[in-house]
């Protein structure tokens, strides 16, 4: 898996887990601390969220770190 696919593959995660909890984009970055298209573009695969970004998001969704990443076989 390379650089690309697992930045959409975490983005994939980011917004499974962010509509289950009927959360926003909006409203997460403003849990997190940044604009609601930095959570798009994080969702999109466009960018990758860096380390402290993950982990304010797992956070802020009641998740474990683990659960925005793929499973690698």
């Amino acid at each position: 898996m390379d650089n690309k696919e697992m930045n959409e593959a975490i983005g994939k995660r980011i917004k499974q887990e962010r509509k289950k909890k009927n959360v926003t984009q909006k409203e997460l970055g403003n849990l997190i601390g940044v604009k609601h298209n930095t959570i798009s573009s994080y969702e999109s695969g466009t960018n990758a969220p860096e380390q402290n970004a993950i982990f304010k998001i797992a956070k802020a969704l009641d998740i474990q770190i683990d659960d925005l990443f793929p499973d690698i076989d």
